[in-house]
């Protein structure tokens, strides 16, 4: 499956391609566990940009208190060509979960013309006592092991989105005009 974006697509001003798998919207449950298995090419084209690229994310439902606009709480991007897994957790107990600042971690780079296999563990919770875990492996290689909250606690729980997602383009110009991924032997396991 190929996702594209480019610079002059775009519906209400929002950049985005993107699946979410049904059952994926079906099964919200508050704090989820899943496994994530898939390979993924960045083709030659696939150029440096200074901002962010979201390619797969796990993101809020909304649920009357908090709004769908919410930042993902756990997400795969690109930037300055690096990979990184973005996450944001939220108890309640800010103001508002626009306050839920993203700790970012470098995954390696990013390397262009060839597949690349991603596995990746989620163990969603707000608070240390759930126990949240966001583990990823490269070509088999373990990359990241967090334990840090990564969840924002609201009533519905969230869901899985993967894709192609520059909202830079909403606002700026960047050094690209167009983007595309692709994406094979996608299983998720929740």
């Amino acid at each position: 499956r190929d996702f594209e974006q480019r610079r002059e697509d775009s519906v209400n001003g929002i950049y985005r391609s993107e699946i979410t798998p049904p059952y994926m919207r079906q099964y919200n449950y508050n704090l989820q566990t899943k496994i994530l298995d898939y390979d993924i090419l960045f083709p030659d084209s696939y150029e440096y940009d200074s901002t962010q690229e979201i390619l797969w994310q796990q993101h809020n439902t909304p649920d009357g208190v908090n709004p769908d606009g919410m930042y993902p709480n756990i997400c795969f991007k690109t930037k300055q060509d690096k990979m990184q897994i973005g996450i944001r957790s939220y108890d309640r107990t800010a103001n508002s979960a626009d306050d839920a600042q993203e700790t970012v971690f470098d995954i390696g780079n990013v390397e262009r013309g060839k597949w690349i296999h991603m596995t990746v563990f989620i163990r969603e919770g707000y608070i240390a006592s759930q126990h949240p875990c966001v583990a990823v492996w490269v070509d088999g290689e373990l990359r990241l092991m967090s334990r840090i909250p990564n969840a924002y606690n609201t009533i519905m729980g969230s869901y899985f989105k993967m894709g192609m997602y520059k909202t830079a383009w909403a606002y700026k110009n960047t050094e690209t005009t167009s983007r595309i991924v692709y994406y094979d032997n996608i299983n998720i396991w929740q």
